[in-house]
């Protein structure tokens, strides 16, 4: 019954936010689902993999510009932090103006463009052979990709209610995505040297010889090819509006858009049906002869209504809506018949019918059936209102000395003193479906945005600063390890990032639920943080040095996979459905300017804690860090959404 539909959309009576239900009957399907996901891999890869090469990149730059072949490790900060700024940077610029097109030409489109032009931008990057190239490669890449956005919204449009198990699988994605970017980068860069002068194109002046990053830029740039392929081929569209029609168990395609005229129109109609208005009372100033019997209107309910102007081929839809309508009428009349005195004047429901010019239309229409149906079976035809019924006929009593039926009276004296406050109430909920406040102006998806902006930051300014302070020279600090070797500890943070989304992750999202798992993840964080200087204290040699990195690992695949998972259903758990591109959109253009601003304030922090030079300074940047993530939990005490309880 639409009454029951309208009270499911509008959510829990008493609800402070009634946002539109998704009604999705669509199987899970973890195939499409998966396919999906992949594309939110290959924006992790290409975010991350420059973390693991592009400090060697721009040492290997700096180093043919010299004359003496030294180069300067805080200008090596500097550069490196900027190169793997510039993608996230231009992502910032176009990510919502991709999300609006999406609106418009389809999900599925944007994620193709954004997946081949993240393949082209791995190939230049890989193949220039300067800086000013690879930076040139990095913005293209960055302008044309919307990737993380466009994932988001078809998640959120395709998995209905099983949204926090998608978003699981959307955590896994990027987890992987940001853990196979520096390892991909690390475990092919400088191929001649890990493999020997034997592999492919190392001979003098042979392509991995000369461009030694280009390798792990071109697998990267294959997983790209193979994503776009499958997705053109089983990924079908999203967007509402542009889903093909399928039959239903009539057979009938024609409505298979639900007709949004008359679903608006019908969501109005059923909401007065629910609460008599004051309107009622004004439409009919009559006595007891102006009250058609509820049979009579019941007698054109049925085949007569196939009629219509409307031609409708949903039957369910059809009967609903004309069943609505009857009983309407017949209340309105029963109870305005009921009225000794002319009420006070209300202002008229045009507002609502300025919610929309086609629900009117469709309404209207309605209306002239049933005014056509009551003519041919002999009852007398009744003026109508904008959007309510029959107004009084000609002649009808309206003084004082009208005689009321037992009935009617006894409706008239159980309806009059609740019938205002039930008039006030139906306009507030028409106003507020009406005047849906815009999500930039939603406290609680403000606050969801960014609490996401904050994990993206701090997450992301970790990933830069970690292959810095292992690359950097043992004397200032660092750690002295080569990309080959820093990829091991990265390789055995992915396997437990895999573990963990696979055996553990639902079972501690059940636990816990959306707001801790993402704030466990946060406050883990500071523990994986401060673990990776640690290893600087320890005596420099690998067999100890390792073991310390493999544990910080484990224990950043916990965290990140905990907070971004439960960030990304937080986000969409307060957006309006309507509103899922949009708010995913520039969810992706803010955390992709917090990752602009990420890379490039680590490799400035660290250039920053060398020139400091007093004893202990490299663990400057990694407490700075730590003290923004526990200050963000601050945030999470103001989340209120009810739906997530539910």
């Amino acid at each position: 019954m639409l009454t029951s539909d309208v009270e499911a959309r509008n959510g829990k009576p008493g609800s402070p936010r009634k946002h539109y239900k998704r009604d999705h009957n669509e199987d899970f399907n973890k195939f499409q689902i998966a396919i999906i996901c992949v594309g939110e891999v290959l924006e992790g890869i290409h975010i991350t993999m420059p973390y693991s090469i592009a400090s060697y990149m721009v040492r290997d730059f700096l180093r043919e510009g010299s004359t003496d072949g030294t180069v300067d490790e805080e200008l090596v900060g500097t550069l490196t932090g900027i190169l793997a700024s510039i993608f996230c940077l231009s992502q910032f610029l176009t990510s919502y103006g991709w999300g609006l097109l999406s609106d418009r030409v389809g999900r599925k489109s944007i994620l193709l463009i954004s997946i081949a032009s993240g393949a082209v931008s791995a190939i230049v990057f890989g193949i220039g052979g300067s800086y000013t190239t690879a930076a040139l490669a990095r913005l293209f890449g960055g302008l044309l990709n919307s990737t993380g956005g466009i994932v988001k919204t078809m998640l959120a449009e395709k998995a209905g209610k099983q949204l926090p198990r998608a978003m699981g699988y959307l955590g896994l994605a990027w987890g992987m995505g940001s853990m196979l970017g520096p390892m991909l980068g690390g475990a092919f860069a400088n191929p001649c040297t890990v493999f020997g002068p034997s592999f492919p194109l190392c001979g003098p002046g042979q392509l991995n010889n000369v461009r030694p990053y280009f390798l792990p830029c071109l697998v990267a740039a294959v997983l790209a090819a193979i994503t776009l392929v499958l997705s053109i081929i089983f990924v079908g569209e999203t967007l509402p509006s542009m889903q093909k029609a399928a039959p239903d168990k009539t057979g009938s395609v024609e409505l298979q858009k639900r007709s949004l005229d008359l679903e608006e129109g019908s969501h109005l109609l059923a909401a007065k049906q629910r609460k008599p208005s004051a309107r009622s009372y004004l439409d009919f100033q009559a006595g007891p002869d102006a009250i058609s019997d509820s049979s009579s209107s019941e007698e054109f309910s049925g085949e007569d209504i196939e009629g219509s102007v409307m031609k409708l081929e949903v039957p369910d839809l059809a009967e609903d809506a004309a069943h609505i309508s009857f009983r309407l009428q017949d209340e309105q009349a029963s109870i305005a018949a009921s009225c000794r005195q002319p009420s006070p004047p209300v202002q008229p429901l045009a507002d609502i019918s300025n919610r929309s010019e086609n629900a009117v239309t469709a309404i209207g229409a309605h209306q002239e059936s049933e005014k056509q149906s009551a003519e041919d079976h002999g009852v007398p035809p009744a003026v109508t209102g904008p959007v309510l019924g029959p107004a009084a006929p000609p002649g009808a009593g309206t003084g004082t000395g009208s005689v009321m039926p037992g009935r009617y009276a006894e409706l008239a004296a159980s309806e009059a003193g609740s019938s205002r406050g039930d008039e006030e109430e139906t306009l507030l909920e028409v106003t507020e479906a009406k005047h849906r406040v815009p999500w930039y102006k939603d406290f609680q998806v403000v606050l969801a945005l960014g609490t996401y902006m904050i994990v993206a930051f701090i997450f992301n300014l970790l990933d830069e600063v970690r292959p810095i302070f292992a690359s950097a020279p043992i004397e200032v600090g660092g750690l002295g390890l080569s990309t080959n070797v820093l990829s091991w500890p990265l390789s055995f943070g992915g396997l437990c990032f895999i573990l963990f989304a696979c055996v553990g992750y639902e079972q501690f999202y059940r636990a816990v639920g959306c707001i801790w798992c993402s704030r466990a993840g946060v406050i883990t964080f500071i523990l994986a943080a401060m673990l990776v200087p640690v290893a600087s204290l320890l005596p420099q040699h690998k067999a100890l040095v390792l073991p310390e990195l493999f544990v910080a690992m484990a224990v950043n695949s916990f965290a990140d996979m905990a907070a971004y998972s439960g960030s990304n259903v937080l986000i969409n758990a307060a957006a309006a459905p309507e509103a899922t591109a949009q708010v995913n959109g520039a969810g992706q253009a803010i955390t992709s300017l917090a990752r602009s601003f990420g890379p490039f304030l680590g490799g400035y922090s660290w250039g920053l804690s060398i020139t400091a030079g007093f004893p202990g300074h490299q663990f400057l940047v990694f407490i700075a860090i730590s003290a923004v993530a526990f200050a963000s939990q601050f945030l999470y005490t103001f989340v209120d959404l009810p739906e997530l309880d539910t």
